[in-house]
């Protein structure tokens, strides 16, 4: 339990609620009472009444073998009302905009999602060129999407091992090589963006690069679009260059200093 327990004005049943979602958010996958309990140090019985009021408000739902606990489906509806409101985006909308007028190319915003990319805002292109629709609320995973790849290069090694584990006990196939992949997200994470000439084999390039908050956190990322046939090499370094002088400029509105100074270094 955090140090907010121990203010007298917090309500210590919504702290706790806290703590049990904040749990299974992290874990990314079902969890019995027992384990949770044990990792928030509470009584099996003290979790179990909390998790079923939870489970009446549709926060949580139990598994169907009634083994555990994950989170529920009235999340889905409570984030996206959040993602409306989300301040980031009153903050980046005008400096995204002047971007997309700089380049001319489709580009948006997403933010972290427990090792994933979720849509923010989108800003469309000029012109008649025909771009993927990318709508708000949708999902970016690893490890084809660009988008997500670099969300989780900069996220905690927590979030980050919960993730290559997660995708390497559903891989099927030799494709996903778990090493290759951290290697790729160090890579990402040195050069402070990643670009990708055709993540979905659909003729359209990608470049994602991250914005940073004052306590040097991922904030979100901006994801630029572009069809590959119609880029030469130096509009696509323009588009570098502008992408990441927005990213620094963003970050440090938002209170960033040393990952706005290291975005610099490593790009001039």
């Amino acid at each position: 339990m955090d140090s907010l327990t121990s203010k007298s004005s917090i309500v210590q049943s919504v702290v706790v609620a806290y703590e049990l979602l904040n749990f299974l958010a992290k874990k990314g996958r079902p969890q019995r009472v027992t384990d949770i309990a044990a990792h928030l140090s509470m009584t099996k019985a003290r979790v179990s009444r909390h998790l079923t009021t939870l489970a009446s408000l549709r926060l949580v739902v139990k598994t169907p073998d009634n083994r555990g606990y994950r989170l529920g489906s009235k999340l889905f509806s409570l984030s996206n009302a959040a993602m409306a409101q989300y301040e980031i985006t009153n903050i980046t909308d005008r400096y995204l905009i002047s971007l997309k007028n700089k380049i001319s190319k489709p580009l948006f915003l997403s933010i972290p999602a427990g090792g994933d990319a979720v849509v923010a805002s989108t800003m469309t292109s000029l012109g008649d060129e025909v771009y993927p629709e990318i709508l708000k609320g949708l999902r970016f995973t690893v490890p084809i999407s660009p988008t997500a790849r670099a969300t989780l290069a900069f996220s905690s090694s927590a979030i980050r091992e919960r993730v290559i584990s997660r995708r390497t006990e559903k891989e099927t196939s030799s494709e996903f090589e778990a090493n290759k992949f951290r290697r790729d997200l160090k890579k990402i994470k040195k050069n402070f963006y990643e670009y990708d000439e055709d993540p979905y084999h659909a003729g359209y390039s990608a470049l994602v690069v991250p914005i940073f908050n004052h306590i040097e956190g991922l904030e979100a990322v901006i994801t630029v679009l572009w069809k590959k046939q119609n880029c030469d090499t130096l509009e696509y370094e323009n588009i570098i260059h502008l992408t990441l002088d927005t990213a620094i400029t963003i970050s440090s509105v938002l209170g960033s200093e040393i990952m706005t100074k290291n975005m610099q270094q490593a790009n001039k």
